[in-house]
Formats: C-alpha cells, sequence, structure tokens
C-alpha cells in the first residue's frame, strides 16, 4: 500500500489563507507530480515556502526531482533538491536551470513579465510542448465573503489577481489545453469563504490507439499564393512556390504548368529516391477535401495503401462528351473543348480507351511508391516537357485544336489515376 505522507498540508478547515496556494490546490498539484512521475519544476513566486513544500514533498519518489524557486525576495532553501535563484525570473538562464526542459512551470508572481519569461524559456528549449504549465489565483472572489480586485459585473465577482487569469487566455490562444479548479459563488459560505483558483494548461497530443506501420511520406505542396498556415507542426512537407515572393523555406519554380508540373517535377527529381508514401496536395487543399476528427496529417497518414487513393474525398467522372454536348453542357459540369482526355490517353497507353475518367479533383491523392514506379523515369520526363509546351490560350474554345506532343493540367488531372495503375500499359 502506497503511504502518502501530506503532513506539510496544515492550514484550517476553511483554508482562509492569503498569498499560498490552499491546501485543495497544493493537493491536486501533488496529484499530478506524482501521477506523472514529474521531476524539474520552476516555480515563479515563492512568498514564504509553503507551495515549495508541496511540490518537494510530491518530488520525493524521485532521487531525480529538484525543485527551483526564483524570487526576487529571499526564500528559505527546504532540501538539498530544492535550488533558490534570488533575481528577476526574466534574467533566468537554461544554466540556472540545469539546461534541461522542465516539467512543470508553476506562475504565481502576478506580472505580465511571466509572458515574457513563457517565450524565453521556451526559445532556450526549456520549456517544450511536455512542460505543464500552472497559474495560481485564477479564480474570482465572491462578494459577502471578498470585496477586492477588480470586479466582473458578468460573473458578480473580483479579479484578485487578473493577470494569472489574462495569462489563461494567452496560453488557449496559444495552443494549449485548459483545466481550472474553480468554483462559483454557491459554493462559498463563512465556512469555506474564497477559492483562489488554479489553472493546469498543457499540450494535447493525438492519443494513438492502433499500431502504426512504420514507413517513410512526403507532403508536397504545389503553392501559388495561398495561405499555407495548415502545414505548420506538419512533419515531411516539401513546398514548391510558384508565387512572385517565395515563402522561406520553400523550392521556387516557374508559374508555368499549374500543379501537375508541380507533382510531376517532384516525381522526377526524386525517382530514385522516393518514400514509401507520396501526398500531392494544392496550396489550399480544403475545397477539395473531407476532413474527420482526427488531424489532417493523421488523416493522411491513414489514407496510406499499395495504391493510388483520392485524398479525403471519393473519385469525380465527368459527363461522356458526344458530338452533340453543347457549350452550355460544358460549362456547367467545367469541362473544356480542350480536356482532350481520350485523345491524350490513347496517345500514351494501350488498349481500348474508357468511356469515363474517375479522378480526384484538384489533383490530390495519396500515392505509394510501387504505384509511382510502376512508369519509368523518362515516361514522367516526357509528361513534364509535354505540360511545359502547353501555351494554348483557346483551351476552352471550340476551335481549338489538339496537339499530340502538349498536354494541359486538366487533362492530367483526369489521367492521374491512369498514370499510376500499372495494369494499363504504356504505349511503346
Amino acid at each position: 500500500m502506497v503511504n502518502y505522507d501530506l503532513t506539510h498540508l496544515t492550514q484550517p478547515e476553511d483554508q482562509n489563507v492569503w498569498g499560498p496556494i490552499q491546501d485543495d490546490e497544493a493537493l491536486f498539484l501533488y496529484s499530478i507530480i506524482r501521477g506523472s512521475r514529474l521531476n524539474r519544476i520552476l516555480e515563479i513566486g515563492g512568498l514564504s515556502g509553503y507551495s515549495a513544500k508541496n511540490f518537494l514533498q510530491a518530488l520525493s519518489f524521485s532521487n531525480q526531482g529538484i525543485l527551483y524557486t526564483c524570487d526576487i525576495n529571499p526564500v528559505p532553501i527546504i532540501s538539498s533538491n530544492h535550488k533558490v535563484l534570488i533575481k528577476n525570473a526574466l534574467q533566468l538562464t537554461s544554466d540556472d536551470l540545469d539546461n534541461k526542459p522542465l516539467d512543470l512551470i508553476f506562475f504565481d508572481c502576478h506580472d505580465m513579465i511571466q509572458i515574457d519569461i513563457y517565450h524565453k524559456l521556451v526559445e532556450q528549449n526549456i520549456i517544450n510542448d511536455n512542460t505543464i504549465l500552472a497559474l495560481h489565483d485564477t479564480n474570482l472572489h465572491y462578494p459577502s465573503y471578498q470585496r477586492w480586485g477588480i470586479y466582473i459585473e458578468k460573473e458578480n465577482g473580483y479579479a484578485h489577481q487578473p493577470v494569472e487569469r489574462n495569462m489563461t487566455n494567452i496560453f488557449k490562444s496559444l495552443g494549449y489545453d485548459i483545466f481550472s479548479i474553480s468554483t462559483d459563488a454557491t459554493k462559498h459560505s463563512l465556512e469555506f469563504p474564497i477559492r483562489h483558483g488554479l489553472t493546469i494548461c498543457k499540450k494535447f497530443k493525438q492519443l494513438v490507439y492502433q499500431s502504426t506501420p512504420q514507413y517513410t511520406y512526403t507532403i508536397v505542396v504545389a503553392r501559388y499564393n495561398e495561405n499555407i498556415w495548415w502545414t505548420k507542426g506538419m512533419k515531411n512537407v516539401i513546398i514548391y512556390d510558384k508565387s512572385d515572393i517565395p515563402i522561406n523555406g520553400s523550392i521556387s519554380l516557374p508559374n508555368v504548368g499549374r500543379e501537375a508540373e508541380t507533382f510531376i517535377r517532384y516525381i522526377v527529381d526524386n525517382y530514385d529516391n522516393l518514400p514509401d508514401h507520396v501526398v500531392f496536395l494544392q496550396g489550399n487543399p480544403y475545397p477539395h477535401i473531407t476532413l474527420g476528427d482526427e488531424t489532417f496529417e493523421q488523416q493522411i497518414i491513414n489514407s496510406f495503401s499499395d495504391v493510388v487513393k483520392p485524398l479525403l474525398t471519393h473519385y469525380h467522372t465527368d459527363p461522356i462528351i458526344t458530338p452533340d454536348t453543347t457549350r452550355d453542357q460544358y460549362d456547367i459540369y467545367y469541362i473544356y473543348f480542350g480536356l482532350k482526355v481520350q485523345e491524350s490517353y490513347q496517345d500514351l497507353f494501350e488498349g481500348e480507351c474508357p468511356d469515363v475518367f474517375p479522378y480526384a479533383c484538384g489533383s490530390q491523392y495519396s500515392v505509394s511508391k510501387s504505384a509511382i514506379l510502376c512508369r519509368t523515369k523518362e515516361f514522367y520526363m516526357k509528361i513534364h516537357k509535354m505540360l511545359l509546351a502547353y501555351t494554348d490560350v483557346s483551351f476552352n474554345s471550340p476551335d481549338y485544336v489538339y496537339n499530340p506532343n502538349a498536354m494541359s493540367a486538366w487533362t492530367i488531372e483526369r489521367l492521374w489515376p491512369c498514370i499510376f495503375d500499372s495494369s494499363i500499359k504504356v504505349k511503346g
């Protein structure tokens, strides 16, 4: 049986104390530290050392546990694994914290410089995505029992320490999940007049619920001038940029051939060093996909297979074109006189030409390495040359003349599944 020594929690039943954390709050922090087996803790603001006693007692399970207390005023040193730093917390260095990431940081000095401290420690990798943030004094105090601080009319309570409440909102905007120990006015009486409040912030990590195969992949993005915020945090992303002002870290290309030229170029340039799976996306992929509940990247990974698949959408088909198809019908279905998909198919592939060509709108596919390698590098170089040769401005004109040595991006959009299908034989 585990014996928890909580003799350091000595407050009266009403916990009507000012300055230190209340024992209920201390117990919650104690359980987080013990439950998650945290070892490295920094508190900003030490006062008389009541919270430090709680942290150190929670750390007693480990011979690696250490508490750093930073305060501009002297704070009692409680044990050999308690390091007191008497300085402005903005002057903290990674050396002060032994150059290792923190497991938990406790903000309790009621000054907005704590946000600056947070950003500084993030830059030094002392705070990372595993670090838990704890903020004290985030609850309201209510009339009849306490009237001090900024009155919040909507909630009929007083923000006795508005700084940490403001910081909580900022951390939420930075992507943290938030949980607060808080109360409303109905929970208070003369026997329990106040709850100072404690807020916990933690970055959420997707919980993997099934084994994930080990494979490599690359996400290829064809950008013109789209906002590619959605790629932030994704792994293995290559951005080809055809805008006048390419973004940092991208591969700049001339603005020709639309996304098809980008995707073919990637294949040609990486043909001998392809990952297990390649995903082709436009700069703004969202109009052509339907997202589920998981992260975009996880849904991309879930799409991987041994063949070509439309990414997070279904196959689309154009209506069958006949000599009787009218101009209005072309416009309704967003198809063009110059597509000439059947003609291009017959020039590239053997066998009977299909009547319809199922395809993913926007040329957004998840493709396996084996599917790409079912064609030779020379085949892709031929397609690339045809894309660069396509300059016909009469694409949507009834007078369009088919050129077997040129191909539009809209045509190859409909031919991608054929290109990656090994059962379809290439001419020559």
